[in-house]
């Protein structure tokens, strides 16, 4: 099974609390171990991988074991996305991306540091630190329009997205949060994500999920 864009929550841990956020108050979790190797089960290749939370530096250990992982079963990787809120210079993040890269194929990694109206904040070694890196991407002051969810008041509406499945190839993005739930949408609080998802996979295969999802709908 081939995957377009799979997103990780592989944490809901945070050291911040931006008003737009859209999951919500954080959490004391990080993404199960277990989870992490039941999820890969019957991967053969992910196009792009996004480690979002919660803060994804806090959970190096994570994405150290979701690398570990995927060279035990010889998963390929065309490349990863990370953006972190950038309040203090991790160097087990950068690190840990930088070891990633290095067995990504397609060479479209991205680790970008929140620039916009909500991160103004930034421990000013972040930056000297992350630049030194292929995949760091530095980004300026942009306005995006935050999603109605969690602890934002106001902005757009979240939404699912459609599935599409071609031959065992996953053309969609799909969501796998801090508990295993898959999701099909990225942008919903953690309490709208109990409502969405349309299984575990604590408890079935990812490519079962999604079968058995399009043949409800």
């Amino acid at each position: 099974m081939r995957i377009k864009e799979l997103v990780i929550e592989i944490t809901r841990k945070c050291n911040a609390a931006c008003p737009h956020c859209m999951r919500g108050p954080a959490q004391t979790r990080h993404m199960a171990f277990n989870t992490i190797t039941t999820m890969l089960n019957g991967i053969t290749r992910i196009d792009m991988v996004t480690f979002t939370g919660g803060e994804p530096s806090l959970a190096v250990d994570r994405i150290r074991y979701f690398h570990d992982q995927i060279r035990a079963r010889n998963i390929k990787l065309g490349g990863f996305y990370v953006i972190t809120n950038g309040s203090y210079a991790s160097i087990g993040l950068i690190t840990a991306l930088d070891d990633l890269h290095a067995d990504t194929t397609d060479g479209n990694s991205v680790l970008i540091v929140s620039k916009d109206q909500y991160h103004k904040d930034k421990n000013p070694r972040t930056e000297s630190l992350y630049s030194t890196y292929s995949f760091y991407r530095p980004e300026g002051f942009t306005y995006e329009i935050p999603v109605k969810e969690g602890r934002s008041q106001e902005g757009r509406e979240a939404f699912l997205n459609p599935i599409l499945v071609t031959d065992g190839y996953i053309e969609s993005t799909v969501y796998v949060n801090a508990l295993g739930d898959v999701i099909t949408s990225c942008e919903m609080s953690y309490d709208t994500q109990k409502i969405n998802t349309i299984g575990n996979v604590n408890k079935e295969p990812l490519y079962d999920i999604i079968t058995h999802y399009l043949e409800r709908t």
